[in-house]
């Protein structure tokens, strides 16, 4: 019982309390009569208040989504309650239209479990299901493009690729078309339906692609907006240490020129003869203004104790070290880069690997040691997914081991695009971390639907397509996530004092496919065997007992008007 419930017990104890005494001392007739009245009406209140409940069968109920065919429709249960989401296309007086999930369960609390045809739940429903056992059946195999991935911001002069997988369409081909409808990209879906497109993001700003799918007619059957924010990348100041002169490092030092960043070198030619670029030396103040180093295992071994023991302290302090493999390793230069966190172990397998995506299609080689990835994240892996390169972070820095020792064949065949993609990720991953991060922003934000946004400041704001600024309720948790309804399709904007970061907001129309797709995995996830309870309890009906207390009442102020008239006359 409650703490409420025991409340009214006790102020309506004391009332009829209070009322047996008041007849007991006005001592009129029916006395006994009028006592037990007081009881019985007491009684009755308390009924009223808090009827009592029966339990009543659990039945399984149909919610129909659109998406729902007309053969399911038909096939369906018709003596089960069915619900119809907003949406659902179909006209049956026996099925109940509701707003929303949770409204239609608090309408017909008959329902346990359930039943979902079509492509199913969005997301402000899923929250309703609660532990109720679910049963999914979607409707027609989809035709289009059924999941993709991009990144939506880019530096500048880096690759820019979209991959995807699209069903129900035989030799089906993709293009990407830029703002002027000039094709950019193209490429023909393998037997699976995957497909990769990449452009080269050019100078910084927003701009709106659009993959469009033909089929093997060249009929268009849809278009995708796919927007894309390019930044320009700030300066990295690298130092690179180098036992020796090689192919690699001469195109690595030329690239990291050309990308705008800053170089120093210091590179072993002979025995006490050093070729020194813009020469720095290992102390603490010098390695603090370096983001990254890189040094092949030839250096490494050149170094002192204490140097050492320096540039590991700058990693902990956040600046970034690629430790290159160019030959064996000796025992101590292993053992010192095992100290770093990971796991080299040799093997006897082919010394050369054709590079996965991004830049995939290239061999080369590579030094015969698996790196383990359990602790660690891969950088850079081959089509038969060994990893050639992989960074851990170690203290606010993070080191990464590269086994490939010729990547720039990219060079060579003309590539330098994904030459410089290969780098620049390598740079953006490794480098001491500067600037200000920027939020968490989704990638497929939609009119009328919840979008979230996390690691913002406590003044963040949302500009808007028509340039109104909105204040954002930002969470105090480490999260600090907010949420926002789009009402319009286009570009918007996080506004956090002088930083402005850009997001798309698709319209209702875009990308239906994807979408249909997104929320047939997300209801998918929902589908359990428990079954809900197997019964429910309904309060009785307060009609009746409303009905004997008036009357009770009524004979009372009769008795007591009785009895008042006679004592008048």
């Amino acid at each position: 019982m409650s703490s409420f419930n025991l409340g009214i017990i006790v102020i309506i104890g004391l009332a009829v309390i209070v009322s047996v005494w008041r007849v007991v001392r006005d001592s009129r007739a029916w006395r006994w009569t009028r006592i037990l009245a007081q009881f019985l009406m007491t009684g009755l209140l308390y009924l009223l208040l808090f009827p009592p409940v029966n339990e009543r069968p659990r039945v399984q109920g149909i919610v129909l989504t659109p998406g729902v065919t007309a053969a399911q429709m038909m096939n369906r249960d018709h003596s089960l309650p069915s619900l119809a989401l907003p949406g659902v296309e179909f006209n049956d007086p026996a099925i109940d239209r509701v707003p929303d999930l949770a409204s239609g369960l608090r309408r017909h609390q008959e329902i346990g479990n359930i039943e979902i045809l079509g492509d199913g739940l969005p997301p402000r429903d899923r929250g309703a299901v609660g532990d109720r056992g679910v049963k999914f059946s979607p409707g027609d195999t989809l035709a289009g493009v059924v999941n993709l991935q991009l990144s939506t911001d880019v530096r500048s002069g880096a690759m820019w690729s979209v991959r995807g997988q699209l069903t129900g369409i035989p030799r089906a081909h993709v293009e990407l078309r830029d703002r002027s409808d000039a094709t950019v990209a193209s490429a023909t879906a393998d037997d699976e339906g995957r497909f990769t497109l990449s452009v080269r993001a050019k100078s910084a700003g927003q701009s709106l692609y659009r993959l469009r799918l033909v089929d093997a007619a060249q009929v268009t059957l849809e278009e995708i907006p796919l927007p894309l924010v390019v930044a320009d990348g700030s300066a990295v100041r690298t130092l690179i240490l180098a036992g020796a002169p090689d192919p690699e490092l001469k195109y690595l030092r030329r690239w990291i020129v050309d990308s705008g960043n800053s170089v120093a070198s210091r590179i072993g030619l002979s025995r006490g003869i050093e070729q020194l670029q813009n020469a720095v030396d290992l102390a603490a103040a010098s390695l603090a203004e370096i983001d990254l180093l890189i040094a092949d295992e030839r250096a490494w071994a050149g170094l002192s104790t204490a140097e050492k023991a320096q540039i590991k302290s700058s990693v902990e302090r956040g600046m970034g070290l690629i430790l290159r493999t160019t030959g064996p390793l000796s025992s101590q230069v292993r053992s010192e880069w095992v100290a770093f966190g990971f796991k080299i172990e040799s093997f006897d397998g082919a010394r050369s690997v054709t590079l996965a995506n991004p830049v995939s299609g290239i061999s080369v080689s590579r030094e015969p040691f698996n790196i383990s990835v359990e602790d660690s994240v891969a950088l850079v892996s081959g089509v038969d997914r060994s990893t050639l390169a992989a960074w851990r972070a170690v203290g606010q820095g993070r080191v990464a081991l590269w086994l490939a020792l010729d990547t720039y064949r990219l060079q060579l065949e003309g590539d330098d695009s994904r030459y410089g993609t290969l780098w620049s990720d390598a740079f953006a991953a490794i480098a001491r971390a500067r600037g200000i991060r920027p939020p968490l922003l989704p990638t497929f934000a939609r009119v009328e639907q919840r979008s979230e946004f996390c690691q913002l400041d406590a003044a963040a704001a949302l500009e808007d397509t028509d340039g109104q600024i909105h204040d954002l309720l930002v969470g105090k948790d480490s999260i600090r996530c907010a949420a926002w309804w789009p009402m319009k399709s286009g570009w918007h904007a996080i506004v956090e004092g002088p930083s402005r970061w850009p997001f798309y907001v698709y319209s209702a129309d875009d990308a239906k496919t994807l979408k249909r797709e997104e929320t047939r995995e997300a209801t998918s996830e929902l589908v359990q065997e428990n079954p809900a309870t197997s019964s429910y309890r309904v309060p009785m009906q307060r009609w009746p007992w409303f009905l004997v207390w008036l009357l009770i009442c009524a004979g009372i102020w009769w008795l007591e008007r009785k009895d008042d008239r006679q004592s008048f006359y």
